[in-house]
């Protein structure tokens, strides 16, 4: 795959003005933050030059930035998206090993009108502690389980 040198340079440069603009920072304030004269800021960002490993390495470090994101477009623009990202996975893959069992209580609960009846009853008591905002679930009522 060949890179066209002077539109790739360019979409770097909008990558850094998007995050310059959500900073809420000017030109000479990204390039004070980045420890380069506003001249050279000014080059990478409309597509004259690209960043130093420097200048990029304080871009990650100072803005949270994935260079994923700033140099190919991958990956989400902040890092903390990618470990959030994560994180949901890992959260979707435990949730998936407990299929077998949320598919065995419903059909529990459709033959079973009392387990029915005792689960949504508990379900109501759980929602009513979140709302007054208390931190733990009511304790079953029942000692048969």
């Amino acid at each position: 795959m060949k890179i066209r040198t002077g539109n790739y340079l360019l979409e770097v440069g909008q990558r850094l003005a998007i995050v310059r603009n959500e900073a809420r920072l000017t030109r000479s304030d990204m390039a004070r933050k980045l420890g380069i004269h506003p001249n050279n800021y000014y080059k990478h960002e409309v597509g004259a030059a690209l960043p130093c490993l420097e200048t990029l390495y304080r871009l990650q470090s100072e803005f949270d930035i994935s260079l994923d994101w700033l140099l190919f477009k991958k990956e989400p623009m902040y890092l903390r998206a990618r470990q959030l990202a994560a994180a949901e996975k890992m959260q979707s893959n435990n949730f998936e090993a407990e299929i077998p069992d949320i598919k065995d209580l419903l059909a529990e609960m459709e033959q079973d009108h009392v387990l029915r009846y005792e689960i949504l009853l508990y379900y109501s008591k759980y929602k009513k502690a979140q709302r007054n905002g208390e931190t733990h679930p009511p304790l079953l009522a029942s000692s048969s389980i």
